[in-house]
C-alpha cells in the first residue's frame, strides 16, 4: 500500500470525517470508498463511449423510422400513432431519459395534429 499526501480543502475533510463517525468506520475507510466509487464511475464513462452506444440507438431508430415511412406510404396510418409508438420505444431502450423522450415526441405529436386540423 502507498501512502500518498494530498490536499483536501478543509470543508471536505470535515464532512469525511463526519461520514466516518456516523458509519463507525475509520476516515481512511471513507476516503478508500470515495476514490473506488469515483474510479468505477470514470470506468463506466470510458465504457459506455467506447461501445458506441449513441450510434446504435441512432442507427436502429433510423431503421425504425424508414419502416414506419414505408408502412406510412402503403398502408396510410396516422403519423402521430406512429410518433407515439416511437415515443415508447425510445423510452423503454433508455429510461433514464424517458421524460425527455416522452415531451420531445409529444410536442412532435401535437404540432402534427394541430397542422392536420389546420389543413381541414
Amino acid at each position: 500500500m502507498s501512502k500518498t499526501p494530498v490536499k483536501i480543502d478543509d470543508f471536505r475533510h470535515a464532512k469525511m470525517k463526519e461520514l466516518a463517525t456516523k458509519n463507525n468506520r475509520t476516515i481512511q475507510d471513507e476516503y478508500a470508498e470515495a476514490v473506488d466509487q469515483h474510479i468505477a464511475g470514470k470506468y463506466q464513462e470510458i465504457i459506455l463511449a467506447d461501445s458506441k452506444l449513441e450510434e446504435i440507438f441512432n442507427l436502429k431508430l433510423n431503421k425504425g423510422i424508414d419502416r414506419i415511412a414505408a408502412m406510412l406510404s402503403s398502408n396510410n396510418f396516422d403519423t402521430s400513432t406512429i410518433l407515439m409508438a416511437l415515443m415508447h420505444l425510445n423510452s423503454d431502450q433508455f429510461d433514464k431519459n424517458r421524460n425527455e423522450i416522452y415531451h420531445a415526441y409529444r410536442k412532435e405529436a401535437a404540432a402534427y395534429e394541430q397542422a392536420k386540423r389546420n389543413r381541414k
